[in-house]
């Protein structure tokens, strides 16, 4: 006798799963970041994902670089702060993605503080930057507001980035996702 294994989340009344390419999104909680994601896309301010490790902030880094229609997206993880500055080069218009950013040394926040604010007041004409301009994506894992307080983060890089934050919930918070993703794994290998 087989058996059948019901999960149930809140979503409000009506909601109905997106259909999205590469992407498995059946719980509501993740389509509010996907819609997040939709809104931000069009927009070249830096963007900060928090999330859990393994949770899919690289993946979704890689749609909000997608739909806003960069190229190319270089992934790095930081070191000293020649990486970032070969990464900005090489990336051009493209998307810079930096993955734990909490791991940075603080030369290379104050780095990436720098240029974001050359960044901010070059979209305002009141600066031409001497980087290309590509746009940033940061992600953590850790509380970085934590880590401001206890001085082990710039508190400027910490303002820039958080005004662009996306946070992806947990799976245990969004149980439906499981089975869909289970399947898209085991379909790939």
């Amino acid at each position: 006798i087989g058996s059948t294994l019901l999960v149930v989340e809140w979503a409000p009344m009506g909601f109905q799963p997106r259909i999205e390419p590469g992407l498995v999104v059946e719980s509501y909680a993740l389509t509010q970041v996907v819609d997040r994601i939709d809104q931000m896309a069009p927009f070249s301010a830096p963007v900060l994902i928090v999330g859990e490790p393994s949770v899919g902030k690289e993946r979704m880094a890689g749609e909000l670089h997608h739909r806003g229609g960069r190229s190319p997206f270089l992934a790095i993880r930081p070191g000293a702060p020649a990486v970032l500055e070969e990464a900005l080069k090489r990336a051009g218009s493209g998307t810079v993605f930096i993955s734990d950013i909490a791991s940075a040394n603080l030369p290379f926040q104050r780095l990436l503080a720098g240029i974001l604010e050359r960044h901010d007041m070059a979209s305002v004409g009141r600066v031409v930057s001497s980087y290309p301009e590509p746009r940033i994506l940061c992600s953590t894992s850790r509380d970085l507001t934590d880590l401001v307080i206890d001085g082990h983060f710039d508190e400027v890089l910490y303002g820039r980035l958080v005004r662009g934050e996306v946070r992806i919930p947990p799976l245990r918070e969004r149980k439906v996702d499981i089975l869909p993703l289970a399947q898209e794994i085991a379909d790939g290998v």
